[in-house]
C-alpha cells in the first residue's frame, strides 16, 4: 500500500492478477501471484502516481508477500522523495520620486527557493501607464533563464526555473513634461488616479507550485509648478521720487524648478538697479543691458523676491510698463506678469501783474506774484516750490506784504528789499499767491520793472516779469527876483497911459511836473 496527500496510483503496465483499489490517499495493491515455481523471478510490478505540490516531502511506500503453502514471506520498503520548488518575487523601484523628465524603473527579481524544479513559470506584470510612458526592458540589467518580453503593456517572464535560479527583469521608462492645453503631455498626471504615481505589481506562477507570490512597488513623477508675480510700488510717483517693482519667482510644485530663470527686460529712460537686501532666495539675480536675470535652482516652496528701483527726474515722466517672465528646464510653463508705474511732472506757471500800469503819485502801487501748479491725474505734485523777488526800489518806495501765504516774507533794507517764499508742496490744482505793495510820494515818479523767478526741486525753474509807473508828480518852482520897468510904453501893453495892468499866464508841462510862471504887474508910463 502507498499513500501520500492526493496521489493516485496506477498499474504501469497494467498487471495481470494485481489491482489497485481504495480512495485516493488510501488505495491497496493487491496481487494475486497464483503458484510460484521455485526459484523463479516474476515480472516487475509497477505502479505510479502523478505528483502535486501537495505530495511534497517523502513518500514511503512497504510491499509484502505470503504465501498459503510455507512459511516464507518477506516484505521491503522503498522511500521516493517529492521534490517542490518554492517560488519568490521581490519588485523595488529605481527611486521613491524622480523630477520629471527622468527615467523611471522597476526590478522585479524571480527566486525558486525549493528543491524542485519550477516548470511552467509565468511571472506576469501589468505595467502602469500615462502620459509620455512607453515601458522597455533593460537587457543589461536583466539576467536569469526565463524569456522576458512586454506585450500590449504587460511584462511576461516565462520558462523553468531550477532549484536555487534566479530571474531578474529591469525595466524603464522616459518620463517627459511637453506642450500646453490640447498638445500637453504630462507624466506627472499619468498613473494611480493621475497623481503622477506609478504603481506597480507583479505576480509569479508555475504549473507545479501552489499560489502566486506578487510583490509591489510605485515611483512618482513629480512636477514643478512655476508662478511669479510683478507688483509696482506705487501706481505713480511724482517726478524726482523712485519708481520700483517687486518680482516674486515661486514654486509651488512637488520637485524642484531646475534652470530656473526669470528674465525681465526693463523699461528704458530710467538707471535701475538691485538696492542692497533687494534680493532674497536662493537664485542668483543681477541687471546686465538693461535686463533683469534671476537664475538657479528653486525647491519645492521656496521663493526668489526681487526689489528694482529707478531714480526719476522731471525728464523722466511717462509710464513704464514692465514683464517678467519666469521658466525652467523641467518644465514648459512659462508664466509671466505685468505692471506698470507712472512718473508724473509737475505742471507749473508763474505770473507777475502789476495792480495798475501806472498810479498818480501819492497812490499805492503793487504786484501779485503767483505760482499754479495745473490739475489733472496726469500732473504731479510740485516738491519744493520757492519763490524769490528782488523788489524795485525808489524814492519813497518801501514794500510789504498785502495778503499771501505765512511761508513768504519781505527781507533787507528800504532800496535793496527781496520778497522770498519758502519751499512748499503744490499738488495738483494748487496754487500760491502772494500781494505785495508800496505807498508813492510826490518824488516817486518813475518805473518800477519787477522780475520773479520760481525754483523746484522735480521741475525747471520759471521767471515772471511785470512794470508799475508813478506819474503827474507836482514840482513848484521857486519866484523869479524882480526886474526893472521902465515908464515907456511896452510893445502891446495896450496903451500910453501907463496904468494898465499886464497879466501874463504861463503854463508850461514838463517831465509830467505842471510848472507855474510868475504874474506880472506892469505899468503903463
Amino acid at each position: 500500500a502507498a499513500s501520500s496527500g492526493d496521489l493516485n496510483w496506477s498499474l504501469n503496465p497494467t498487471y495481470t492478477g494485481c489491482s489497485i483499489t481504495g480512495a485516493v490517499g488510501s488505495q491497496v495493491l493487491s496481487c494475486s501471484l497464483g503458484t510460484v515455481a521455485g526459484n523463479t523471478t516474476l515480472p516487475v510490478i509497477h505502479v505510479q502516481s502523478a505528483t502535486t505540490p501537495a505530495d511534497c516531502g517523502v513518500v514511503s511506500n512497504q510491499a509484502t508477500v505470503a504465501t498459503t503453502n510455507g512459511t516464507g514471506g518477506d516484505s521491503d520498503t522503498a522511500n521516493v522523495t517529492i521534490l517542490c520548488p518554492g517560488l519568490a518575487i521581490e519588485k523595488t523601484a529605481d527611486a521613491a520620486s524622480v523630477t520629471v523628465g527622468s527615467t523611471i524603473g522597476f526590478t522585479v527579481t524571480v527566486s525558486n527557493n525549493g528543491a524542485g524544479t519550477a516548470t511552467g513559470v509565468d511571472m506576469s506584470d501589468p505595467l502602469p501607464t500615462g502620459p509620455g510612458i512607453t515601458w522597455s526592458i533593460d537587457n543589461a540589467h536583466t539576467s536569469g533563464p526565463l524569456s522576458c518580453v512586454i506585450t500590449a503593456g504587460t511584462l511576461h517572464c516565462t520558462g523553468s526555473l531550477d532549484a536555487g535560479e534566479t530571474q531578474v527583469v529591469h525595466i524603464t521608462s522616459p518620463t517627459q513634461w511637453t506642450g500646453s492645453g490640447e498638445t500637453e503631455v504630462n507624466s506627472c498626471l499619468g498613473g494611480t488616479d493621475n497623481t503622477g504615481v506609478y504603481d506597480n505589481t507583479a505576480q509569479v506562477s508555475a504549473s507545479n507550485v501552489t499560489g502566486t507570490p506578487n510583490a509591489s512597488a510605485q515611483e512618482a513623477v513629480l512636477c514643478p509648478d512655476l508662478h511669479v508675480t510683478k507688483v509696482a510700488d506705487d501706481a505713480s510717483v511724482d517726478a524726482g521720487s523712485p519708481i520700483g517693482f517687486v518680482i516674486t519667482a515661486s514654486n509651488t510644485g512637488d520637485a524642484p524648478a531646475t534652470g530656473a530663470f526669470v528674465n525681465d527686460p526693463l523699461p528704458t529712460g530710467v538707471d535701475w538697479s538691485i538696492p542692497e537686501g533687494g534680493s532674497t532666495g536662493p537664485l542668483t539675480c543681477q541687471i546686465s543691458a538693461g535686463t533683469l536675470t534671476c537664475s538657479g535652482t528653486l525647491a519645492p516652496g521656496a521663493s526668489q523676491v526681487v526689489h528694482i528701483t529707478a531714480p526719476t527726474t522731471f525728464a523722466d515722466c511717462g509710464v513704464y510698463n514692465n514683464t517678467a517672465t519666469f521658466t525652467a528646464t523641467d518644465s514648459p510653463q512659462t508664466p509671466n506678469d505685468s505692471d506698470s508705474t507712472s512718473v508724473l511732472c509737475a505742471a507749473l506757471t508763474l505770473s507777475k501783474t502789476a495792480d495798475a500800469a501806472s498810479v498818480n503819485a501819492g497812490s499805492q502801487i503793487g504786484f501779485t506774484v503767483t505760482a499754479s501748479n495745473a490739475a489733472g491725474g496726469s500732473v504731479g505734485t510740485a516738491r519744493g516750490v520757492v519763490i524769490n523777488d528782488p523788489l524795485p526800489s525808489g524814492t519813497g518806495i518801501d514794500w510789504s506784504i498785502a495778503s499771501g501765504p505765512g511761508n513768504c516774507s519781505i527781507t533787507g533794507a528800504v532800496g535793496s528789499e527781496v520778497l522770498h517764499c519758502t519751499a512748499v508742496d503744490l499738488a495738483p490744482g494748487a496754487s500760491e499767491s502772494v500781494h505785495v505793495v508800496s505807498a508813492t510820494g510826490n518824488t516817486s515818479c518813475a518805473t518800477y520793472p519787477n522780475a520773479a523767478s520760481l525754483t523746484a526741486d522735480n521741475a525747471p525753474g520759471l521767471s515772471a516779469n511785470a512794470s508799475t509807473q508813478v506819474v503827474n508828480c507836482v514840482i513848484v518852482s521857486p519866484p523869479s527876483p524882480p526886474k526893472q520897468h521902465h515908464p515907456a510904453v511896452l510893445p502891446n501893453t495896450g496903451g500910453p497911459d501907463g496904468r494898465l495892468l499886464g497879466l501874463a499866464t504861463g503854463l508850461m508841462v514838463t517831465g509830467g511836473a505842471l510848472v507855474l510862471g510868475d504874474r506880472r504887474r506892469r505899468r503903463r508910463s
